[in-house]
């Protein structure tokens, strides 16, 4: 007997350990996996346990308190390895006690009640759960011989006592029930004395799932006359119920956290706008509300209310769970995959029943496709249908601001010196006195309000906490120029609160707020919420980083708005240097420099040295060479995703400098490189009207673009 149950129990933790390699570090010796790696983990610890219990049997009798315990762990082992290990609402049975406990509807919708419970083996944890809850009714759909004599013994006494009915309507294994036993089923179903309801098969899967899907489709065809005079709970909201399979997309987050919806993406038609038939639906309906955001408010109704058990045995719930992602594999959770019941086959989770067994809902002419989409961070799948791989809606990278609390604390920026004082006092007492926000300043502005009387309430901040000054700022007021947004950029290193800037100085492409309506937008950005939001554009910057020796230098690390220039500086010689993409030689400059801009740096230096003029909301990087002594090196864009290299070789004449937005100019000596990729905290600025009006109207008032005198008419 001892080496029996070492033996048995050795095996556990070796399917423990090995399980644990394989699902959490990601590693698998197949070549083809049929199943998640999770089912099977789930299968071979399943399988120790039938064996240890076999062994078991044999030479220890069911009886006595510590013999029982035994049998009583190993059963609620084996119903934890049969369920899927979805989230259960608040009240629900424990995975061990009642595998893949799952609520039955009729169809989705708001106006749907919960019609029975259905699940798989129970013990005797989980009839008691049942008798408390007051369940009249048990279907038992296995034809197999129960293997819980514990549980079956108290399912009998239960009977015999009158306090629950058991209906056996056998069905094999991996066969669907016949017209006759669903017809029979959904008798027990309408009829109110015997409810609540409970469906049981070995693991409440396979067979459970058959018997739902037909009794479905024989209720929704007027198999039957459904006269039911007291349904069994009423649920708001949409009760994200079906099976474990169908909540499985849905419980691949953790299900205390929801998705928010935007109010702007709400009100749009989604993405078939150019579909007459979408477009027709979309204006017929009285709700403006789309699908993708209206499935995000999922809430389940079925939380234990200790006063309600007298009434019918109802249980109610309230859980909130996430909306359904768009795809990504899962282990053993299968929106889709297979999943098992019994050791001898999977089944697939789009399908129906026949009377045959199981079969597809519909045969497909092509293989199915993904496509998996990724930004370098994160990826998603999804299934490739005819409008998957079509364009939908123009990407874009503007966003609506509209502050769930208002605002309290604004920065103030100014150009250097003395000049703009006026201006700055006008705004800091607009936003203290007219609407009670706090107002601070960078340190030498702060000494010059403390020369004005009546400025006291203006604060500052010390040059140590200028990390952290993202976190106290709600947005940043810039008077000025071009300069001061760039210097706005240099202060966040970080994050980088929404900027507002109001055009005060002498060219100023990125300030399209004139000063005279500085009330005006600033009211319409502190109360954003409250009236219609303000537009903000996004725009991307780079990170940049010095590398010296194959080692990333301490402190060398830059975050640029316009542009990373690498140029010969004094040198009388070409720069010459190597260009790498991910480590891959791209070409070799030979030239006065090269600088790599961004969709907003389009504008300054990358226009002078024969660049596109890009805009801000389009992700790329525009790679410029200054000068090149090449009649063939025309300036081309790389897509965001890029990860450049600057390297001087060793055997170039001369070092080379770098300067970042202008400014901190390094020394390059040979070997050392700059390493260029996008980086994750993009500027949010405020716009005047929108994305694309502002932009053009830029380049009317500073380039004077496209302007030529207008040929008369014939």
């Amino acid at each position: 007997l001892e080496e029996k149950v070492v033996a048995g129990l050795g095996c556990i933790g070796a399917t423990l350990h090995q399980g644990r390699l394989d699902i959490l570090g990601g590693y698998s010796n197949e070549e083809e996996e049929r199943l998640p790696r999770l089912a099977r983990f789930r299968s071979k610890l399943r399988g120790c346990c039938s064996s240890l219990r076999t062994s078991l049997q044999s030479l220890l009798p069911a009886k006595g308190d510590q013999n029982l315990a035994v049998y009583r762990i190993l059963h609620r082992l084996t119903n934890v390895c049969l369920d899927a290990g979805f989230p259960r609402p608040d009240g629900a049975p424990c995975y061990g006690h009642i595998p893949n406990f799952a609520t039955v509807k009729l169809q989705k919708g708001d106006e749907n009640l919960v019609e029975f419970w259905r699940g798989g083996n129970i013990n005797e944890e989980g009839l008691e759960w049942l008798l408390q809850r007051e369940f009249k009714t048990i279907v038992d759909l296995r034809d197999e011989d129960p293997q819980n004599e514990l549980a079956e013994a108290a399912l009998m006494k239960a009977e015999a006592s009158g306090r629950i009915r058991r209906v056996r309507i056998p069905v094999s294994v991996q066969t669907a029930p016949t017209m006759e036993q669903v017809r029979e089923f959904a008798d027990i179903v309408s009829d109110a004395a015997n409810r609540p309801v409970f469906l049981q098969s070995y693991a409440g899967v396979v067979r459970a799932s058959a018997m739902v899907s037909r009794w479905r489709e024989f209720v929704l065809r007027g198999g039957l006359d459904r006269n039911c005079t007291e349904p069994m709970c009423t649920v708001e909201d949409i009760f994200l119920e079906e099976t474990p399979d169908k909540a499985s997309e849905s419980s691949k987050v953790a299900a205390n956290m929801l998705r928010t919806t935007s109010p702007f993406e709400a009100q749009m038609p989604g993405p078939d706008v150019f579909s007459r038939m979408s477009m027709a639906r979309f204006f017929k309906r009285k709700r403006t509300l789309p699908g993708s955001a209206r499935r995000q408010r999922r809430t389940i109704y079925s939380r234990l209310d200790p006063d309600e058990n007298a009434q019918n045995g109802r249980f109610n719930a309230k859980v909130e769970v996430p909306s359904k992602p768009s795809g990504g594999s899962t282990n053993g959770r299968a929106g889709g995959r297979a999943k098992e019941e019994d050791d001898n086959g999977a089944v697939q989770g789009d399908m129906c029943a026949s009377k045959t067994g199981v079969v597809r809902l519909q045969s497909r002419k092509k293989a199915e496709m993904y496509l998996v989409r990724t930004d370098g961070y994160s990826c998603t799948r999804e299934r490739v249908t005819e409008s998957t791989l079509a364009f939908t809606h123009p990407s874009t990278q503007q966003q609506m601001l509209m502050w769930k609390t208002a605002p309290k604390t604004v920065l103030l920026l100014k150009k250097l010196g003395e000049e703009l004082m006026e201006e700055a006092k006008q705004v800091a007492s607009f936003l203290y006195n007219h609407e009670g926000m706090n107002v601070m300043v960078e340190p030498d502005v702060h000494d010059r309000f403390a020369r004005f009387p009546g400025f006291g309430f203006i604060q500052t901040f010390y040059n140590h906490d200028i990390g952290e000054l993202h976190e106290r700022v709600d947005f940043v007021v810039c008077l000025g120029g071009d300069g001061v947004i760039l210097h706005a950029s240099n202060l966040f290193r970080s994050a980088v609160p929404p900027v507002v800037s109001f055009n005060l100085g002498s060219l100023g492409f990125l300030t399209a707020h004139p000063f005279e309506d500085f009330k005006q937008d600033l009211r319409a950005v502190i109360h954003g919420n409250r009236i219609e939001g303000v537009y903000v554009t996004l725009r991307m910057r780079l990170r940049c980083e010095i590398v010296r020796d194959g080692q990333p230098v301490s402190g060398k690390v830059f975050e640029v708005l316009n542009e990373v220039v690498v140029d010969r500086g004094s040198n009388p010689y070409l720069c010459k240097i190597e260009c790498y993409e991910r480590n891959r030689l791209i070409t070799k400059v030979q030239a006065d420099g090269v600088l790599v801009a961004t969709p907003t740096g389009s504008t300054a230096y990358s226009t002078a040295a024969g660049g596109s003029m890009v805009h801000p909301n389009v992700p790329c990087m525009l790679f410029t060479p200054i000068c090149p002594h090449s009649l063939s090196f025309r300036p081309v864009i790389l897509p965001d995703s890029a990860i450049l290299e600057l390297k001087v070789p060793s055997d170039s004449r001369s070092n080379a400098w770098v300067s970042f937005d202008g400014k901190k100019r390094q020394q390059l000596t040979k070997g050392d490189l700059v390493r260029i990729h996008m980086g994750r905290n993009p500027m949010p600025t405020v716009n005047k009207s929108d994305q694309t009006s502002d932009w053009f109207r830029s380049l009317d008032r500073c380039f004077n673009w496209s302007a030529r005198k207008e040929q008369m008419a014939l």
